[in-house]
């Protein structure tokens, strides 16, 4: 077998565990209740949707009916999304920092992660 094939069946099952991963997530999980678990699963449908689309290209060729308006819809409405998860993920992270300042914590994003990430570790 090719390399080419090898890297062309990978593409195929990282697109179907992303997209089972995906159905999981948004069957299992109560994304609607966090903002930021709105942002990772319009993030995740759009990347599963790429990766669908890419493996047909792959496997079907580049002449497959529909295929520029699909590339179309997917790529621009993709844009947007994206755009909006931005939008979205700065005004979180603007509202996590007002309302820890509020409530005294003055720290910068590096000095939380540090206190986060060396406060779970055990000491030897």
């Amino acid at each position: 077998m090719e390399l080419t094939h090898v890297a062309d069946w990978a593409l195929v099952v990282l697109a179907g565990v992303t997209t089972v991963f995906t159905l999981c997530y948004f069957v299992g999980q109560p994304w609607w209740k966090e903002r930021v678990s709105i942002i990772y699963l319009g993030k995740s449908v759009l990347l599963s949707l790429v990766l669908i689309q890419i493996s047909a290209s792959v496997w079907a060729g580049t002449s497959y009916p529909g295929r520029a308006v699909i590339r179309l819809v997917l790529y621009s409405g993709g844009a947007i999304m994206m755009f909006a998860l931005l939008v979205m993920l700065l005004v979180l992270q603007h509202r996590t920092r007002r309302d820890r300042r509020a409530a005294g914590d003055h720290r910068r994003q590096w000095e939380i992660w540090r206190d986060e990430l060396f406060s779970r570790m055990p000491i030897r």
